[in-house]
């Protein structure tokens, strides 16, 4: 209703034409006073059925970009030219661990790495610089738990768009792929340094036997550089003698159909002339495209191929001398038997010997003793018991016990001087029983 000051209202509505086709109508009313008095109503009606269908174009286009953004795997970030975040789609969540909305106003220079900062700053001057230009970035930013994610994208300058104002960011996380690459170089990196450090040279062949690959021990041990082994083909170089170079080719090409190593031994030439051992272990390997060649180790065993002939010749030396030396001691040995027998037969008269000489003092009247040249008694006949002795008992006694004092010290100076001269002298001693008295005697020292 219109009432009050003159004002207009406008409204929509719906209606369908004479023909039954649905359109928007808009109306636009206002008061206005009649000549012959009063107030009318003057309304004006436009057809709006075109724009009302651009708007809802555009309210559907809205509605599946935004559907697009908020499921979209990439995140979607708009800054300022200043660096200012603007806006965050909702995959930021997901890459970033801050929620939506909680980055707006935030510098972007408080989410990327250092390091990559510099990087970034210059592209942000490029698409600056060119309005509509797609500059391509990597960088690192900081995640919610303080962890660093790589983000791979583009900037997009949308400035001068009247609807967006601002640089369209896209960005997706490939810090997996990028911890891959890390492992994958530095994977590379460590055979790369086996490869050049190793002390064996490497060698790879394509199909065709051509060198694809060698390493700087290749280089060491034919004399030949890298640059001039690359590419050529193994039998353009003269390390082997013809025959045996068609040999080693037959033997490489069995080793790749076969799909199984082998390992081989040969002489082969130097650059120089100079002649090396080498020991050879192959197999066949996969090249990109799918080309099957070769993985060739060769060593040098010169060394060792001296070391076994040096080995073989003192091998052949030890043997003669064995020879010899069993000849030796097969003669010691029969020297040993003939002595041993002699030596049997001596100790078999000195038992016999001994054994009649014990028969002698068992049976003897005399006083029979043996002692060491200390003068104890080590061995005593049974006569002793005439004195009153126990012969048993004066094993391990001084033997000039039994002899009268005034006689031991006379006659103990002869003990000693048959010890140094060697010689048996006579002594007459009174001996004493163990009661105490006194027989005459006579010592025969020897």
């Amino acid at each position: 209703m219109i009432s009050g000051e003159m004002k207009s209202v406008t409204q929509e509505f719906r209606g369908v034409t004479k023909g039954g086709r649905a359109i928007f109508g808009e109306v636009t009313s206002r008061l206005t006073p009649l000549t012959e008095g009063g107030q009318g109503i003057v309304a004006i009606v436009r057809d709006v059925t075109e724009r009302k269908e651009a708007e809802r174009a555009l309210l559907e286009s809205e509605q599946r970009f935004r559907a697009i953004i908020e499921n979209a795997q990439d995140a979607i970030t708009l800054i300022s030219a200043e660096g200012t975040v603007l806006y965050e789609s909702p995959a930021v969540e997901r890459i970033t661990g801050y929620k939506p909305g909680s980055l707006k106003g935030k510098s972007i220079r408080d989410l990327i790495h250092p390091d990559d900062m510099p990087a970034v700053e210059r592209n942000i001057a490029r698409i600056i610089s060119m309005p509509g230009h797609v500059e391509p970035m990597t960088l690192r930013v900081r995640r919610s738990d303080g962890s660093w994610r790589w983000l791979e994208g583009s900037g997009k300058n949308s400035l001068h768009d009247p609807q967006i104002r601002a640089i369209v960011c896209t960005h997706r996380d490939i810090t997996k792929r990028k911890w891959a690459e890390e492992a994958l170089r530095e994977s590379e990196q460590r055979f790369r340094g086996i490869f050049e450090n190793a002390n064996d040279m490497i060698i790879y062949l394509d199909g065709t036997g051509a060198v694809a690959d060698v390493n700087s021990r290749g280089e060491e041990m034919f004399g030949y550089t890298r640059e001039e082994m690359l590419g050529k083909r193994f039998v353009e170089f003269p390390f082997l003698e013809p025959h045996a170079m068609w040999e080693m080719i037959d033997r490489f090409g069995k080793v790749i159909l076969s799909k199984s190593g082998s390992l081989i031994a040969f002489e082969a030439q130097r650059r120089d002339g100079s002649r090396i051992y080498l020991e050879a272990s192959s197999r066949p390997v996969q090249f990109d495209g799918g080309s099957v060649g070769l993985l060739a180790i060769v060593r040098d065993i010169s060394e060792r191929k001296r070391a076994e002939e040096e080995l073989q010749k003192a091998y052949d030396e030890m043997e003669q001398r064995v020879e010899e030396r069993t000849a030796q001691l097969v003669k010691t040995n029969e020297e040993m038997q003939t002595e041993i027998a002699e030596r049997k037969r001596i100790e078999s008269a000195l038992r016999e010997s001994e054994e009649r000489y014990r028969l002698v003092a068992e049976n003897s009247g005399a006083f029979i003793s043996v002692t060491t040249l200390d003068g104890i008694y080590i061995y005593v006949s049974p006569s002793h018991r005439r004195l009153g002795y126990d012969p048993s008992g004066m094993i391990g006694t001084a033997g000039m016990d039994i002899v009268h004092p005034d006689d031991k010290e006379r006659n103990w100076p002869r003990v000693r001087s048959i010890s140094v001269c060697r010689r048996s002298t006579t002594s007459a001693s009174l001996l004493l029983t163990p009661s105490g008295a006194r027989t005459p005697g006579l010592f025969l020292l020897c």
